[in-house]
């Protein structure tokens, strides 16, 4: 009987898994196909580059981008070889249309007949698989640049170092029995944002035909896994995450979540979230950010947070917003006035929010007015005590309990997406 063919998937495509168990060519031999790989993909585009790629993949059977190094590849090649996750289903490898030479078939022959059977999560990309933490991670790099993403991990960015040092921060004793309410990264914070009540009890929001729904704070998107996909320079990822039945019960809707991130250059890190309503009733949502800036709690009184014009509001003990008061432009990051604050925006910012830190030779800005991005509502400060060597600036699209008080609440129609764009751009102060 003919042997069924995999499911197909798109080209580029990750998800998140659970480890290989797949043999490893002899080195001289996988550096002769490795190699070859490295020359065709240089001399394809577009689809017959993501073809080689699989083909070559289904013929040498790849464990580890360990392979690479074992086999002497140069850095770049390693980079242009490494290795995603896909738990789900196979790539369709094409059978026909890829030329070998007498001496690349013989070398598959012998291949085939040693090597013991391959696990079928694994798939070659251009950009880089990493252990990290014991965990499968998606590892981005720019020059000196380096982002680590968990897409299985509610599409968190862990951590963004710049030659060797952390810009967000992440712990080296996460725990990742419950990597969402670890202290770092960027927890995406969807559907809903923050704290919401019903009559005194977090964690509950009332829909608008009365009924009461469970639904964490921040929302659930951090706790559950992404789909990826890489782009084709594989220097940027979007994660998706859509509705299932895990999240209907607590948010009746439709909908397509994306998080993007995207590094222009060493420096520079583009972000977008995007929502789409697949559903065929209006969809309220609002988003945000949690970045966990790294910081010595030693150097916040030296270091600076920068605003254009705001309104400074917070949550009171019975959910409520507080009423408005003047906000500054420029506070220190040891000032008690701004721990859990929301920084309403006062329009288009005019100018981008920054944090200057004189003992990193940091500055850090975030602009806030990309183009094709809906408005940002407010920019929360936050910290979680006096030794906490992170501080939280975080962009959000509402606040607190807006299902319920319409501070930033945005209806969404079917079929109708918005973005929420920003740039994030480090540089040395001097």
């Amino acid at each position: 009987m003919k042997e069924k063919g995999p499911q197909k998937r798109a080209p580029g495509e990750f998800m998140p898994g659970s480890g290989c168990d797949a043999g490893v060519a002899p080195a001289g031999e996988w550096r002769v196909l490795a190699l070859h790989l490295v020359e065709k993909v240089d001399r394809a585009a577009g689809e017959h580059a993501d073809q080689c790629y699989a083909h070559c993949h289904r013929e040498i059977h790849a464990s580890s981008v360990q392979n690479c190094e074992s086999a002497g590849l140069s850095a770049g090649a390693r980079n242009r070889l490494s290795l995603s996750l896909s738990v789900r289903s196979r790539p369709q490898f094409p059978e026909k249309g890829f030329p070998r030479s007498a001496k690349q078939r013989k070398i598959v022959h012998r291949l085939r007949a040693r090597r013991p059977p391959v696990h079928s999560t694994y798939r070659v990309f251009k950009s880089t698989m990493a252990k990290f933490q014991n965990q499968d991670i998606l590892e981005i790099t720019q020059g000196t640049s380096l982002l680590r993403i968990a897409p299985q991990a509610g599409g968190r960015l862990l951590s963004w170092e710049i030659d060797g040092k952390q810009v967000i921060l992440w712990p080296d004793d996460a725990d990742w029995n419950d990597p969402a309410r670890v202290r770092g990264g960027n927890p995406l914070l969807f559907p809903f944002l923050a704290r919401h009540y019903v009559d005194g009890k977090i964690g509950r929001w009332r829909d608008a035909s009365g009924v009461v729904r469970d639904l964490p704070m921040h929302g659930f998107a951090r706790d559950l896994p992404f789909a990826a996909q890489l782009d084709a320079n594989g220097k940027g990822v979007t994660m998706t995450l859509t509705d299932s039945d895990a999240t209907r019960t607590a948010y009746p809707f439709g909908f397509r979540f994306e998080a993007i991130y995207r590094l222009a250059d060493a420096g520079t890190l583009d972000v977008i979230l995007t929502t789409t309503n697949t559903g065929d009733t209006a969809l309220p949502w609002y988003a945000g950010h949690h970045f966990y800036f790294a910081l010595p709690h030693t150097q916040r009184g030296e270091t600076t947070l920068e605003l254009p014009p705001t309104q400074r509001r917070r949550q009171q003990a019975d959910a409520s917003i507080s009423a408005a008061e003047p906000g500054a432009a420029q506070y220190t990051l040891d000032d008690a006035r701004i721990i859990d604050r929301f920084h309403l925006l006062d329009g288009t910012p005019e100018r981008p929010v920054r944090i200057v830190a004189p003992g990193l030779n940091r500055t850090i800005t975030i602009d806030l007015t990309r183009p094709g991005s809906i408005p940002w509502y407010a920019v929360t400060t936050w910290t979680l005590a006096p030794e906490s060597d992170f501080y939280c600036v975080e962009p959000w699209l509402g606040l607190p309990d807006a299902i319920h008080n319409g501070f930033g609440l945005r209806w969404l129609a079917p079929g109708a997406t918005e973005s929420a764009a920003l740039r994030i751009s480090v540089a040395a102060i001097r």
